[in-house]
Order: C-alpha cells, then sequence, then structure tokens
C-alpha cells in the first residue's frame, strides 16, 4: 500500500506500464526522492486540477493508495460526472469516500439520485 510518505518513484513505476504516454511523460520528469504526498499536494493545490485523471487514478490504482492519497483526490472531484463515474465504477471507495462524492452530484443528477434510491444502481463501498 502506498502512501503519503512512500516514493513517488514507487507510484510512477506501478503506472508507467499501464498509463498512457500523456501522463508518463510529465511524470517521470518528476523530481527523484519526492515523496508521493509532495508531488499530490501540489495536484492538491492546482486550480486546474483534471477531474479525469483523477477518476483514472482512483479508479486504476485506488486498491493500491492509502486512504489520505484517495482523499486527497475526491476532494478535488468537482465534476458531477466524475463522481458518479467514481460512485459506480471503484468498490475499494470508502464511507467517507462515497459520501463525498455523492455531495458532488447532490441535485444535480435526479436521474441518477433516483436510481441510487430505487437500486437500480448501487454503490458497493470496501469493507
Amino acid at each position: 500500500m502506498l502512501t503519503l510518505e512512500s516514493k513517488f518513484a514507487d507510484y510512477f513505476n506501478l503506472i508507467k506500464g499501464i498509463a498512457c504516454e500523456d501522463a508518463v511523460t510529465p511524470q517521470s520528469k518528476i523530481e527523484s526522492g519526492k515523496t508521493i504526498g509532495e508531488v499530490f499536494a501540489e495536484y492538491r493545490d492546482d486550480p486546474k486540477f483534471n477531474d479525469e485523471w483523477g477518476a483514472w487514478c482512483l479508479n486504476t490504482m485506488g486498491k493500491e493508495l492509502d486512504e489520505k492519497i484517495r482523499l486527497m483526490i475526491v476532494n478535488k472531484v468537482s465534476k458531477p460526472e466524475t463522481a458518479k463515474y467514481l460512485l459506480t465504477e471503484c468498490s475499494h471507495l470508502t464511507e467517507t469516500e462515497i459520501g463525498i462524492l455523492k455531495k458532488v452530484c447532490e441535485g444535480k443528477m435526479p436521474t441518477f439520485e433516483k436510481e441510487l434510491s430505487t437500486g437500480v444502481v448501487s454503490i458497493k463501498a470496501a469493507k
């Protein structure tokens, strides 16, 4: 399990075989020796944070990331469509993460909210 204190190189070694070149190339230039926490704090503080990157990271790598890292990403999700995707595709999310993502959708996706309430769509939280 990768934590905020883990070396970013450990994360990078995991993604370089599965991520697209557009993601790998800029991340390959990140200073060696930085921790995941240092690098992800830059993402967290970026006002142009890319929801799609966050969704990819959580769906592809989420099981390898501890809750603190996942929360950094989840707290930046702003698009209801991205939140919906994560809620329906990532079974490893915690109840806290699910609650945050539901609030992003709240009042913006009535059909999705109705499907959740009637059970047409379900969310499976990590145990």
